[in-house]
């Protein structure tokens, strides 16, 4: 791991056998693409990709043009395996917005790959890293692009997406590595508790052994 000036490690630690997941809230998310907007369009356009599509860094890094087709990414992630994800608009617009003023690659070995650098090198993964760095203290949200990743797959199972279709999204082999996204906060806890109609119209709720919902005898 690369640790830049004044920079901690960022630990994953270990809780009752599960990873601790590290989400960004709305208001950090927006914060963070405003930032990127600002910074320039390569910098929205991998903001967007990260925050849009849940994919590693890495798998970022080696993106090619060829991968992007209509609304859809084609992933080379872990042991060389392809996925295909959906490509939200926004983030559509955003890569479009990027290959305008995208600098061609100088070089065969760089001229395929969908970000470069100002002087038209394939962008490493340290420089990635240095960008997503820079856009989390220009912006104050402490941030590591994992977190985007985190955040994606967070907010699809909040919205009601099965917890298969969000394993083949992120390329995850073993159940186990999605259901750490299955966390809940006590405040989420109360919000969707309080949706929820124990009770409706005063009228009890009476079972066929004579007791109500909540075991008591009805009087």
């Amino acid at each position: 791991m690369v640790i830049y000036k004044n920079e901690k490690p960022l630990k994953y630690f270990k809780e009752y056998e599960t990873y601790t997941v590290k989400t960004c809230t709305e208001e950090e998310k927006n914060k963070l693409l405003m930032e990127a907007s600002r910074e320039g369009v390569r910098e929205r356009a991998i903001f967007y990709l990260l925050f849009g599509t849940g994919i590693r860094l890495g798998e970022a890094v080696n993106l090619k043009l060829k991968d992007v087709k209509n609304d859809r990414i084609f992933v080379t992630g872990k042991g060389q395996k392809e996925r295909e994800i959906y490509l939200p608009k926004e983030v559509k617009n955003a890569i479009d917005d990027y290959l305008i003023e995208r600098v061609p690659g100088k070089t065969s070995s760089d001229k395929d790959y969908l970000f470069t650098t100002k002087i038209g090198k394939k962008m490493s993964y340290n420089y990635f890293r240095k960008i997503c760095k820079r856009v989390s203290m220009n912006s104050g949200v402490k941030f590591h692009p994992h977190m985007a990743r985190h955040t994606y797959a967070t907010e699809l199972l909040k919205k009601g997406l099965s917890v298969f279709y969000v394993a083949r999204l992120l390329g995850h082999e073993d159940l186990s590595s999605t259901q750490i996204y299955l966390h809940a906060s006590q405040e989420d806890a109360i919000y969707e508790v309080s949706k929820i109609k124990l009770f409706e119209n005063g009228q009890k709720h009476v079972d066929l052994d004579g007791k109500d919902r909540l075991g008591f005898e009805p009087k």
